[in-house]
């Protein structure tokens, strides 16, 4: 079965403990100063959904599913995933986004990028 002395938790997952550790070494090892993977801490809400994430994931479920459409269904299908690129693309130089006016709207938090 388990080594003596082997924790409790189940096969497959690491111990959080562990992965503290594994984050302290990233943070110390890897190769690009201004990136951080540090553990989200529990006292803060950084981890909830804003307007930001909520189109970034929007996007990236609309291009999977346009792209698996097209290759599946039907060539013209991958029209649906290029409006979405040309979409993202004219909201980082412009600033404006449909999708996030639709969820500022509706009271979603703003993050920092569609202001």
């Amino acid at each position: 079965m388990g080594a003596p002395g082997a924790s409790a938790v189940a096969e497959g997952t690491a111990s959080p403990t562990f992965q503290l550790h594994v984050l302290r070494f990233i943070n110390w090892y890897h190769p690009l100063p201004g990136l951080s993977f540090a553990a989200p801490s529990a006292s803060t809400n950084e981890n909830a959904m804003n307007i930001d994430r909520f189109v970034f994931a929007f996007a990236g479920i609309v291009i999977l599913i346009g792209t698996a459409l097209g290759f599946y269904v039907h060539p013209y299908w991958l029209a649906v995933p290029a409006f979405v690129g040309l979409n993202l693309l004219q909201s980082a130089f412009k600033g404006f986004c449909p999708l996030a006016l639709i969820l500022r709207a509706f009271g979603m938090k703003s993050g920092c990028a569609f202001n």
